[in-house]
């Protein structure tokens, strides 16, 4: 930069050198964030599900009813019916059979309340069918916790306990990365 009396400023070629060290940085950075972004949506979907799970066994234990988490994996042999329920996605409702529903039937019936609508997986993150088939090991595909915040199968009365699986995919649908949440049958809520 040369300095005159009076006069000051850069020279096109010192510009240009900035402007060339941006273009560097902001590929380098473009680059690292693309390859971040499939960790932090999966880290974010697992920890949602996580929260989600926790809320219902605390929901059960204050309401002194059973309480549902519904998974909808695309893969899934049993499915709700319910439209309120999209692919990819998952709903805690109260498991009562309010208003012509029938209770414990792990389905959103009648006026049951839902106490968290459906909430869908971020784009890219899919249940994994590494677990089951469908990304679930839970008979269903549906958590039901007791009143005293134990996970149980509804239909058979038996033990509820299994595992979430949830994945990231790149544009092909290969898997990048995994995660599982696990419900053990004393009622511990797991994530690794």
């Amino acid at each position: 930069m040369k300095n005159r009396i009076g006069q000051s400023g850069f020279t096109l070629v010192e510009l240009m050198i900035v402007v060339a060290v941006l273009g560097i940085l902001a590929a380098i950075g473009t680059t690292l964030l693309l390859n971040y972004l499939p960790n932090m949506r999966l880290k974010s979907a697992s920890r949602d599900v996580f929260s989600i799970l926790m809320q219902a066994k605390v929901e059960a234990l204050r309401r002194g009813a059973n309480v549902t988490v519904l998974f909808n994996p695309p893969l899934a042999p049993y499915a709700p019916a319910d439209a309120r329920i999209p692919l990819e996605s998952y709903v805690m409702f109260l498991d009562n059979g309010a208003g012509g529903g029938v209770a414990n039937d792990e389905i959103v019936n009648g006026t049951e309340i839902i106490l968290q609508t459906a909430t869908a997986l971020p784009v890219r993150v899919t249940f994994d069918p590494a677990i089951s088939g469908t990304g679930l090991s839970f008979a269903h595909n549906a958590v039901v916790f007791t009143p005293r915040g134990i996970p149980i199968n509804a239909f058979n009365g038996g033990l509820g306990n299994g595992t979430i699986g949830l994945r990231t995919v790149d544009a092909l649908g290969n898997t990048v990365r995994q995660r599982t949440i696990t419900v053990s049958s004393a009622g511990r809520i797991s994530m690794n």
